[in-house]
Parts: C-alpha cells; structure tokens; sequence
C-alpha cells in the first residue's frame, strides 16, 4: 500500500486561513448564527442559549484582558462538565491565553505536576475541586515550589470555599462574567494562530509520564473543519441534540461537546459524569440524536437490560473512540438498539490521540457487518497516513501490521518544554508517530490492533490485548475484561487476562477460569492462549476517557 487518505478534496471548501484570528473569532462568528440553540445541564435542567453564551465568552474575555491576562500566560481550567467550562475555554483563546484542561479528580500531587510544569498563572476550579487544589498549593510550599499563581476563580462558589489558600483569594468565577461600562476590551497582542498555542492538555503520548500537549488556534479550527464540516454520514446540524457524558477536559470530550457542536448550531446536553440512568433518561427526555461514547459505554448499550426501559429512537449516530471497540462489542450494542425500532442510525468508530487535536480517522459508513465496527474508517479530510514496520520503518504491505503514523495539520505544534520527546514522536517530513498497531484488509477497511507499548511478546510472536479481550466480551457472563503480559520461563511473556463477570453471572452458571481459557483458546492460535491464567476481579480500572490502565493490574501481579 501507499500513503492512505481522503480522495474526494475536490468537493470540499479549504479550511481556512486564520489570518491573525484566533480560534474563538472563528467560533463566535458560527454559534452568533444559531442564538436560539441552547447547552443544558441534563440534571439541574439549567439552559443557557448560544445568544447568552457568546455574550458571557466576549465579557469573560475581557475581563481577563483588564486584569492584565496576555499571550504567554496559562489558565488552568479543572472541572467537571458545565456550561462555564466551555465560556472560560473560549473566553482564553479570545484573549489569547493558553488554557491548560486539568481532570477534576486530580489528586494534590497530579495537579501540583500540572500546574507547575504548565507554567500556570491563574486556576479556573470546581467548587468539589477546591479540595485538590488546597492540597496542591499546600504541597508546592513544603517542596519549595515557585509556583506564579495569581487568581483563583471558582465555579459554583459557596459558603464552603475559603477566602483564601495559601494566601491567595479566592473569587466567584461569576465576576468574570459582568460588565463595568459596558465597553468590551480586545486583546492588543498580535496572534499568529499556527504557531501560539491555545491548549495544553497532558497527555502521557506514547510513553513516559504526561507532558504537555501544545495545541494552537489553527490546530484546533482545521480539525473542526476536517472532522464535522465534511462528515459526509451524519454531519452535525442545528436541528441536532448531543449527549455530553464524557468529560470535557478530555480532549475528546472537549473537542465534541465545547467545540464541534456549537460550531455547527447542535444543541448539547452536559451530563457533569456518567450515571446509567441520567444518561438513558437524557437521551428520552431531550431526543438525542447523537451520543459519542467510549468502549465501556458501548458495552453498556450491548448487554445493560435498563438500556430496553428508556425509548433511545432519536438516536441516529453513536460514535465510539479514544480505545479500541470491539466489534462484537458493536454488534451488541447495535442489536441492542435495533431491537427498539431504530433503523436509520450508525454505531461507528473514530480515531485520534490528544496529538492529533484529536481526530484522524473517522468511519463513514453505516457500519452493518463486523468488519465495519471492527474498523476505525478513513483518514478524515486533508490527512494522510500510513502503516510502517516497526523495523525497518519501510510502508507495509495491505494486511500486515505496523505503526500507524499521520500527517496534516491537525498535529500538534509538540510536547511542552520537552524538545527530546517531540522529536521521538514528529519526524523531520512531519509524520506524527502514533504508537498505536493498526493494519488495513482488502476492502480498505483500517483497524486498530493494540498500543505498541502493551503488545505482549510470547515466543517471539506478538499478542495483542484487545484481540483478547474482544473475544472474553463475547462470553455472556463476561461484563468487563483486560490482558496483559505477565513474565514466564519458557515463553518469555504470557498472555494474563482479569476478568469481571456480571452481576448474577450472565448464564447459567458462573464459569471457571479453566472454562474461559478454553474458551479462549478455542478461538485463537496456541501462542495466543491465555497461558498466563485468569483472575476474577471487580473492577477494570479505567482513566475517564475509557482506556483501560493495564500498568495498573500488570503492577499487581509482578
């Protein structure tokens, strides 16, 4: 095979040439067309239309250019899912500040690293996160620290947030958001929109500990314009609604719900975390048309007999990303649906990284076989890629494995502070190397096989967990699962798996381990075997955006 993109550019409009505009002139100049299109919190019912919201992001904005915020200062922003997140998100890039998205459940320690490496300069929290930052602060004082923090604003401010921490005041987010005379300040620095950088979400990339992820303003605006504006299947429309259940200082989140669906005149429904019943009962109650989810919540749709009690026929596109989706696991979830009526609807995946701003593939098909849901589609509009041996670096031929490496322009400027890993993860020709395994059959059709880093090595030959763990999902009393090498004398690793069976075993009764290895086994090569054995646990531990933690079980066990 050759470079593999998007053929049909003839048709499309060019992204276009930011000039010396940010990302949030484009961004107004979109969502001031559809004031009537609204952002509600599915729990309090509390709606703010895209008129109120644009208004609140100019005076925001202006108030951080009064108090003398500039280019070259960092906000962080820590919460969870609220209509605010997305005014201060926006309000950053207006003014021409880099936001830095922090999760809200950070401990001290993680958010100190944020913040200090960040080179934050004011903090945008959460009143349930005030906790964390208590600690943060109070950490960064015993370790000496030279932390240049000064502003605190907290949404949802209460009786329960101190007046100051650490000597800091602390202020009610809601002062950003008035008007003194009613001029509206514009920022006075020049703003070159492919070279300053407006996010800096962490991300661990391919190895090593988080780093900062540089974003700019033309990153994010192509990626828009590549991923929603020609989405050929479903594009978002005004007469759309979203589900927002993943969080939004994930990327993906963010990119779905703060950036891509006002941009288009969607409306959004903000759930501030995932809760079985909010989510069925919001996508009833608001007519959902389209619900981007993670692995686990396909899983939920596929197999939770609650998902029967709520009628979910708005739906017409479920998106799956940030993990691999099994393709089982989509045709549960798909059968799951058809079964209450809907007919005209997708379940497909895309793919993408933090990197990538963060979309490079997307599915544009109705998938209805296993090699649809098993894909991750095509590359998305003015993106190549390319399957490269892990070797020789050579392009590989149609059918084989390899690294799967992107270019465009949605590739990050780098990694923050860190020349070294940027140069390991961006060639000299611009190919952004992803970590991830993918491989392309005869149809065309590119699926992801695992991460680089988490391909087990049994006699030489490589194992991928998901292949694995797709195949232990198919099981009925099997509600969740992860593989992982474990160390072995005569194989060098041993494919392990943990497993969580369902509540009330799913069958008749509740398997052995012997019962699942041969049910595994029966289904792959002897090398693939799970000849490191099988553990029964609770949980699978996860981060929020559904990947799961395999460093963290693998610890467990070595």
């Amino acid at each position: 095979m050759s470079f593999f993109e998007c053929t049909d550019l003839k048709e499309l409009v060019p992204i276009p040439e930011p000039g010396t505009r940010s990302f949030a002139d484009f961004y107004l100049e979109e969502i001031d067309k559809y004031p009537a299109s609204f952002i509600v919190d599915g729990v309090s019912e509390e709606k703010l239309h895209f008129a109120e919201m644009a208004s609140h992001i100019r005076v925001c904005s202006s108030n951080l250019l009064k108090k003398g915020y500039k280019k070259g200062d960092t906000i962080c922003l820590m919460s969870k899912n609220c209509h605010n997140f997305i005014v201060a998100l926006l309000a950053g890039s207006l003014s021409h500040v880099t936001i830095s998205p922090a999760n809200p459940a950070y401990t001290g320690h993680e958010l100190l690293y944020q913040l200090d490496f960040s080179d934050s300069n004011a903090v945008i929290v959460g009143s349930d996160q005030i906790g964390s930052l208590e600690d943060a602060l109070k950490l960064a004082v015993e370790e000496k620290r030279n932390l240049d923090l000064k502003d605190i604003y907290v949404l949802n401010y209460n009786s329960t947030v101190p007046a100051t921490i650490q000597g800091i005041e602390t202020k009610p987010f809601e002062h950003l958001l008035r008007t003194d005379n009613g001029s509206l300040m514009e920022a006075e620095t020049s703003l070159d929109p492919k070279s300053d950088v407006w996010l800096l979400p962490f991300s661990s990339g391919t190895t090593g500990l988080p780093k900062g992820v540089a974003l700019t303003h033309y990153n994010m605006l192509a990626n828009i314009w590549q991923f929603v504006k020609y989405d050929p299947v479903f594009g978002l429309r005004s007469h759309h609604t979203l589900l927002a259940v993943l969080p939004m200082y994930h990327i993906y989140g963010l990119f779905c719900f703060a950036l891509a669906a006002p941009m288009n005149g969607a409306n959004v429904v903000l759930l501030p975390e995932f809760n079985p019943v909010n989510f069925l009962l919001s996508i009833q109650k608001y007519r959902c048309s389209h619900v981007y989810i993670v692995p686990p919540l396909a899983l939920f749709l596929g197999k939770d007999p609650r998902v029967k009690e709520y009628d979910l026929t708005s739906l017409i596109d479920v998106v799956s990303a940030a993990a691999p989706l099994a393709a089982d696991v989509a045709s549960q979830a798909f059968e799951s649906l058809q079964s209450q009526g809907l007919r005209d609807f997708a379940i497909r995946q895309a793919w993408g990284m933090t990197e990538l701003s963060p979309v490079g593939t997307a599915g544009r098909y109705k998938a209805n076989d296993l090699d649809c849901f098993a894909s991750i589609g095509d590359p998305i509009p003015f993106t190549q890629v390319k399957i490269v041996d892990l070797s020789s670096r050579e392009v590989v031929p149609w059918g084989q494995e390899g690294e799967l490496c992107v270019k465009g322009p949605q590739v990050m400027k780098g990694y923050f502070k860190n020349e070294e890993a940027t140069r390991n993860t961006i060639d000299t020709e611009g190919w952004l190397l992803t970590g991830d395994i993918a491989k392309v059959n005869e149809k065309k059709q590119m699926t992801i096989t695992d991460r680089l880093k988490e391909l087990i090595k049994t006699k030489g030959f490589q194992v991928a967990p998901a292949e694995l763990e797709g195949i232990l999902l198919t099981h009925p009393a099997v509600q969740d699962c992860c593989v992982f090498g474990t160390p072995h004398d005569s194989l060098g690793e041993a494919p392990s798996a943990c497993v969580v069976l369902k509540p009330g075993g799913g069958a008749s009764r509740l398997p052995s381990e012997q019962e699942l290895k041969a049910f595994v086994g029966q289904k792959v090569a002897p090398y693939k075997q799970l000849a490191g054995g099988v553990t029964f646990v609770d949980q699978i531990p996860k981060t929020a955006s559904g990947k799961i933690l395999r460093r963290v079980l693998r610890a467990r066990f070595l």
